[in-house]
C-alpha cells in the first residue's frame, strides 16, 4: 500500500519538495544578505530620520521575501486543490474505486494507509514552512521586518502553524472529493472553502483567542505601539466617550466644537476632560505563541471532524 501510495502521488511529493527547497534557498541567500547591512545598525537609540531610513533600507531588502510570505499563506489551498482533492475524487471520478476496493486490501485499511501517509508528509512540510520562516524571521528580529505577528504571511507562514493550515486543507479536499466526486468540482469547491476559512480566522477569528488589550492615547492617535503588535480587523484605534463607550467621528468632532471651542490649543486637554479619547485595541507581541498553539489546535480540530466524516461515507458507500 504504501508503495502504491508513493507511486500515485510521487509527482505531488516530488513538485512539492522542489517547491520547498526553493522556498528555503530565497530565505537563506535574502537573510545572508541582510545579515551584513544589519551589522551596519545606526548608533544610539532607535528614532529619528537615519533610522527611519535604515528601516525603509532594510524592507527594501526584505521584499523578494515578504511578497512571496503572502503568497505561502494560500499554499495549502493549493494542497487541498491538488493533494487533497484527487486522492478519493480522481478515483470515483475514474471508477477505479471499484477495482481499488475489491481487492484483498480492506477499504478502511486502503484509506488509512493512504491518508495517513499523505497526511504525515503534508503536516512535515507545512513544519518545515515554518520553521524555515520563523529563522528567517529571526535574522531580521529588532526590524519591523521581523514583526512575526503582523496580519497576513508573517503569522500564517511562521511558526507550528502551517503544519496545521496544511493538514486542515489537505483533509478538506478529500472531505470535498469524498461528497462531490468530480475532481474538477472537487478542487473548486475546496478552493473556496478553504478561503472562506481563511478570512474568517485570519479576519476577525483571531480576535477571540484572547481579549485585546487597551491603550490609552490621551485624544492624539499619532502615539505608536511596538512593531510588534497584532493589529487586525476588528482591532486598531477607535474614538471613545464618557463611560468609555465608542463614539463616531461625527460625535468627536462636535463634542469638540461643543465642548472646547474656546479651548484653542488646550482642546485636547478639554477633550480629556470631559472623557473623550482615542483608544488603541491591539494583541502584544507575547501573545504570539499563544494564537499560534489556538490556531493550531482549532484547524486539527476541524481537520479531525472532516476526517471522521471522510471515514463515516467510505464506510457507508457501496
Amino acid at each position: 500500500m504504501i508503495w502504491l501510495a508513493w507511486r500515485q502521488h510521487r509527482t505531488q511529493i516530488l513538485v512539492t519538495t522542489a517547491l520547498l527547497a526553493a522556498f528555503g534557498g530565497l530565505l537563506l541567500v535574502n537573510a545572508q544578505s541582510v545579515s551584513g547591512l544589519l551589522d551596519g545598525r545606526p548608533p544610539g537609540p532607535d528614532g529619528g530620520q537615519e533610522w527611519r531610513d535604515f528601516g525603509l533600507m532594510i524592507q527594501d531588502h526584505a521584499r523578494p521575501v515578504t511578497n512571496v510570505l503572502l503568497f505561502v499563506e494560500i499554499v495549502p489551498a493549493l494542497i487541498g486543490m491538488f493533494w487533497g482533492a484527487p486522492v478519493l475524487a480522481g478515483e470515483f471520478d475514474r471508477g477505479t474505486h471499484c477495482l481499488a476496493w475489491t481487492q484483498t486490501v480492506p477499504r478502511l485499511r486502503w484509506l488509512a494507509t493512504k491518508l495517513g501517509l499523505l497526511a504525515i508528509v503534508v503536516t512535515l512540510s507545512g513544519l518545515a514552512v515554518g520553521l524555515m520562516t520563523s529563522a528567517w524571521l529571526d535574522v531580521h528580529g529588532g526590524t519591523r521586518v521581523g514583526n512575526r505577528f503582523e496580519v497576513g504571511g508573517p503569522f500564517t507562514a511562521s511558526g507550528v502553524v502551517p503544519a496545521a493550515w496544511w493538514l486542515f486543507a489537505f483533509v478538506l479536499g478529500v472531505a470535498v472529493g469524498v461528497y462531490v466526486r468530480k475532481l474538477v468540482a472537487a478542487m473548486v469547491v475546496t478552493l473556496v472553502l478553504f478561503l472562506v476559512v481563511l478570512a474568517g480566522l485570519a479576519g476577525a477569528g483571531r480576535n477571540f483567542y484572547a481579549p485585546p488589550t487597551v491603550a490609552d492615547f490621551s485624544v492624539t492617535p499619532h502615539a505608536a505601539t511596538a512593531d510588534d503588535r497584532h493589529e487586525g480587523p476588528g482591532l486598531g484605534a477607535a474614538l471613545t466617550g464618557p463611560g468609555g463607550t465608542e463614539v463616531s467621528d461625527e460625535e468627536f468632532d462636535e463634542a469638540r466644537v461643543v465642548l472646547c471651542t474656546d479651548a484653542g490649543v488646550e482642546s485636547t486637554k478639554c477633550l480629556k476632560e470631559a472623557g473623550y479619547n482615542v483608544v488603541q485595541y491591539m494583541q502584544p507581541a507575547d501573545r504570539y505563541w499563544r494564537f499560534q498553539w489556538t490556531e493550531t489546535a482549532v484547524l486539527f480540530a476541524l481537520a479531525a471532524a472532516l476526517g471522521v466524516f471522510v471515514l463515516r461515507r467510505i464506510v457507508r458507500l457501496k
